[in-house]
């Protein structure tokens, strides 16, 4: 473990030629260190908080390196709560790392996250806050920049602080009745004390509704194109990046491996995989490729199942099987059905689910495909698409956002967006809910006490209350160096 309060410095913008560099120092001696390599020492060691200084750096000689600013940040209020300098100087790699090298020998490099850390460690910051910078940095969308702006000034920290004391004044209920149970005291207002248990778990349960949702703004979203060879899945892949990214010819077997792409949906980020067609084959390679496919499918939030007219009745055949298998069309609920190339039924514009479920039954195909159409679309839904007409991918983006619960809105941006924070919450409402159970079949006032002390430990862990040093490793260490 690093030592916490060592002068730290590293550089903070990204490598490579840019108009400027800014170089960041913080510390107890972070000022003075800064100072011995300016131009004007004087004016630095005497200057105020969220001051700008010009002057030149200087090596170890009296040389000077470059024309600088320098930001001087005194502690308590700066972004680490120490005291803090920004050194900004030309954008060429070479002058940075000259700066850098230069203060190193005063300072130690900074670990990833290590300024945030600080940050955390020193009251600025709670422990939700300090991810949300990482969110904010690694943001892919609009929307995902906006959730964690939003986790960053404090929007899951002001839900928490007061569930928190809620939480703390229904244990302190007990743990009274508990200290005092030899003196006269009323007997607990069992309507009050449901009534706040009632308030808490109704709380936690909606911010866990939201927070499923939620995650796919930071976590983004897995889509897998799977089906059988040349069925246009390369051409829808190419539809939701309006680019040609994947080879399209009319020979199967094209694509031999997985694609991967990120594109924005409606804001929420999301990850599109081009897998290979599924199908027996003695081909190594592509058997390679049908392998990673097959992976791919596992860990997907969303499989998109692509068919066409050729394949329609091999697909229902599929899950009419499934059917029998599982005692019921109870096919995975991660799947929609995409019909593609229905321009080759005689479609002038790709139909809408009622459309294509009349077309089916007008047309009197076979008994699966009957079957396909009248249930398993109640559990699966099908979209229709046409690659050739151009049309049928935005029903498919709405198809995907409805699929997962998740609100089309621009301007949404849910309390809950982090897995950490979701595992601690659920483990928040079990300990709750177990408390009020114990007290409902009146096992005693210290088990629901306890009880009611794990849930709002759970809490804390979210807001850094209550938190180990292996788990803050594993949260900063994802940090870019510098922040």
């Amino acid at each position: 473990m690093t030592n916490p309060y060592d002068d730290i410095v590293a550089l903070a913008t990204p490598p490579g030629h840019a108009a400027l560099a800014i170089i960041r120092i913080s510390g107890v001696n972070a000022i003075k260190i800064v100072s011995r390599q300016f131009s004007k020492p004087d004016k630095l060691l005497r200057s105020t908080s969220h001051n700008i200084l010009h002057g030149m750096f200087l090596n170890g000689n009296g040389a000077e390196v470059d024309e600088v600013l320098c930001s001087v940040f005194r502690q308590p209020h700066s972004y680490t709560g120490e005291d803090v300098v920004e050194i900004s100087c030309h954008g060429n790699p070479q002058i940075a790392n000259r700066i850098l090298g230069i203060l190193l020998k005063q300072a130690r490099l900074a670990k990833p996250g290590e300024f945030t850390l600080r940050a955390y460690l020193n009251g600025r910051i709670d422990l939700s806050r300090a991810e949300a910078v990482g969110d904010l940095i690694n943001a892919r969308t609009a929307l995902s920049s906006q959730a964690a702006l939003d986790q960053m000034q404090g929007k899951l920290f002001h839900w928490l602080s007061p569930l928190m004391e809620l939480i703390s004044t229904l244990r302190m209920r007990f743990e009274l009745a508990i200290d005092f149970s030899d003196q006269d005291l009323p007997p607990l207002d069992e309507r009050a004390v449901d009534a706040e248990f009632e308030l808490i778990i109704r709380q936690m349960q909606q911010a866990l509704t939201e927070g499923s949702s939620g995650k796919f703004i930071r976590e983004g979203i897995r889509i897998c194109l799977t089906g059988a060879v040349n069925v246009g899945k390369s051409s829808l892949f190419n539809a939701f990046l309006q680019a040609d990214r994947a080879i399209v010819t009319p020979h199967p077997g094209t694509t031999r491996d997985y694609l991967e792409e990120t594109v924005s949906l409606r804001g929420y980020p999301a990850v599109i995989y081009d897998t290979a067609g599924i199908r027996d084959t003695e081909d190594d390679i592509e058997s390679i490729g049908i392998s990673h496919s097959r992976r791919i499918i596992d860990n997907a939030d969303i499989i998109l199942q692509v068919f066409d007219p050729d394949t329609m009745t091999a697909l229902a055949k599929e899950l009419e099987a499934r059917a029998m298998e599982r005692g019921g069309l109870t096919a995975d609920q991660r799947t929609i059905l995409v019909l593609n190339k229905c321009d080759l039924l005689g479609f002038s514009t790709p139909p809408d689910l009622d459309a294509w479920r009349n077309y089916i039954k007008t047309k009197g195909f076979i008994s699966p495909i009957k079957d396909m159409a009248d249930h398993a679309a109640a559990e699966l839904p099908v979209i229709p698409t046409s690659s050739v007409l151009d049309q049928g991918i935005n029903h498919l983006i709405e198809a995907i956002l409805k699929h997962l619960s998740i609100p089309s809105d621009p301007k949404y941006s849910p309390l809950i967006t982090n897995t950490r924070h979701i595992s601690f919450i659920e483990h928040a409402l079990a300990a709750v809910k177990n408390a009020r159970l114990t007290h409902q079949d009146g096992l005693g006032y210290e088990l629901v006490a306890l009880d009611l002390m794990n849930a709002a430990n759970y809490l804390g862990e979210i807001v850094g209350v209550v938190s180990t040093q292996d788990m803050l490793d594993r949260i900063f260490t994802n940090f870019c160096i510098g922040k």
